[in-house]
Formats: C-alpha cells, structure tokens, sequence
C-alpha cells in the first residue's frame, strides 16, 4: 500500500472514530439528563467543593508533555508536591508514600494517588520528581489543550492518542511484556497487544509501527501514560525504559542542594548564597545575620 493510501486509510479510520466517540457522549448525556433527580441548591451547597473538577470518581488535570499534569511538575522536590497536596486535601484524600527503608537511596521514593490512578517518582538522591505514571487511565481524565483523554468515559485509544498528538515514529514493541509504546517528547504511551495480534508488530525489529486498528476492527487501548523532563531526548516507558527518565538540571542560582565547602580551621562557605558560618559561631548569631 502506498504512502497515499496509507494516509487515506488512517484519515477514514480517525473519521470513524471521532463519530463514534460523539455518539457515546451523546448516550452519556442523554443518560444523565434522565437519571440524575433534581436536588435543592441548598442540599447540594455542602456538597459543591467536593465534586467540583470531579466525573463519576474521577478528576480532571491538565496534561503537559515534558513538564507534568496538573499542579505536578517534573523536577518539583517532594516537598513542594506534598505542599499541593495539603492544599487540595478534597481532591487529594488518599494518598500513599512508598520507600525502601532498609536502603532508602536505593530506590525511587513514591507518592500514590490510588483513588486517581497515578503515581510520582521521586529521585531517592535529590527527592525532586523524575517520573510521572498514569496507571489506570481510566481513573484519571487528562486535558490537553482543549480536548480531553482518558477517564472513565473517554477511552484513551491508539486512534485517540494519534488523533489528539498527532503522527510521530514508530515505537518500541517489547515482546516479553506484549507492549507496544509509543513516544513523543516528554511523554509516552503504553498499550498492550493480545497475543492474537503481535503479529502485528514487526519481531524481528525493535522498532515497529502498529497499525490504528487490529483485522478485527478493534484499536488497542493504552495501559499506561508517562510524563517526563524531554531536554535529553530520552525513550521513557514500561520496565527498563523507566530507569530513563532523569530529573531536569536545576535553574542557575537555584538554592537547592546548594554545594557547601568545608575549610579546616576556618569554617562552612555557601557557594550560591555566599554565606560563610564560621567554627564557634553560635545559632542565635547566624539567625540575627
């Protein structure tokens, strides 16, 4: 099939998808409309905080390739990220931190969203966020620019991500997961093959490219979203492709992690602030300075 009828192809089959969708937001609202009572704006003040920003369980953040989703940003220290969460604790009520205590700078240190199906990934050595994963598409609607994937009545589709991102190059087609990721900077996307189709993507390559829909008229659904820093240009996904994502070099003049210089007989010099703490110096003198 030539590149022309390739494109063809591609163009009917996102054609059909789109109307598809639009007839399911359209039974989704007809639905609602029929079967939500009407409620007194009195009972439901109380109420309003809680579910604003929310759809059936699920919340809605801005997804932003590169730099993070919603109040998250990649290279923010842990924190700034718990910070945000104490704002929102309405939105933000069930959270989980995860570490290895018997080598903590082993391992990631992880903050999990479990209500929400996403998780951030913090560098044991820095504590600033490398790595943000989508887990569970369905529990977390994502909005880019102003269309919106994911959640729990817009599937997250390989005809919905290559219609809303546009084309990019081939992914990688891990065969021993039968996962097929597709990449763009700053963000991947995760999707799972059934065995009856990894034919469909080339085995003997590691590269392939998948095609929009199965021979059974099905277009797979994605498994998994990455968000991370995109300056390196690095592949980052499921399995090893996750040990990728590095933290972004912090801004110049930045205080964090600011490097120190010990000199003996003398006494601690800051190199970014200038301070110098001299041996003997009291705690009530460095607070007056």
């Amino acid at each position: 099939m030539g590149l022309h009828e390739r494109e063809t192809k591609r163009n009917e089959i996102l054609e059909r998808e789109r109307g598809k969708e639009r007839n399911m937001q359209q039974r989704l609202s007809a639905a609602a409309a029929a079967t939500v009572p009407a409620v007194s704006p009195a009972a439901t003040a109380g109420q309003r905080r809680r579910c604003e920003g929310t759809a059936m369980g699920s919340i809605t953040l801005d997804l932003r390739p590169g730099f993070g989703i919603g109040p998250f940003t990649i290279g923010m220290s842990i924190s700034e990220a718990f910070s945000q969460v104490e704002h929102q604790p309405n939105i933000y009520d069930v959270v989980h931190v995860k570490y290895y205590d018997e080598e903590p700078l082993k391992l990631d240190i992880v903050i999990s969203f479990p209500d929400h199906g996403f998780h951030l990934r913090f560098d044991p050595w820095s504590q600033r966020l490398r790595l943000i994963e989508v887990s569970d598409v369905k529990r977390l609607q994502m909005r880019y620019a102003t269309s919106l994937i994911g959640g729990p009545s817009t599937l997250a589709t390989f005809v919905a991500v290559y219609a809303l991102f546009g084309p990019t190059f081939p992914g990688i087609y891990d065969k021993e997961r039968g996962v097929y990721t597709l990449f763009y900077p700053g963000l991947s996307f995760a999707f799972p093959i059934p065995s009856q189709y990894t034919n469909c993507c080339n085995e003997v390559e590691v590269s392939a490219e998948l095609p929009l829909e199965f021979p059974d008229g099905t277009t797979p659904v994605t498994c998994r979203v990455s968000v991370y820093d995109s300056s390196l240009d690095s592949k980052v996904g499921v399995g090893s492709l996750m040990d990728k994502a590095t933290v972004p070099p912090l801004p110049a003049g930045s205080l964090y992690m600011e490097e120190v210089h010990a000199k003996l007989g003398e006494g601690l010099r800051f190199t970014i602030g200038g301070q110098h703490i001299p041996f003997g110096a009291s705690p009530q003198a460095r607070c007056v300075d």
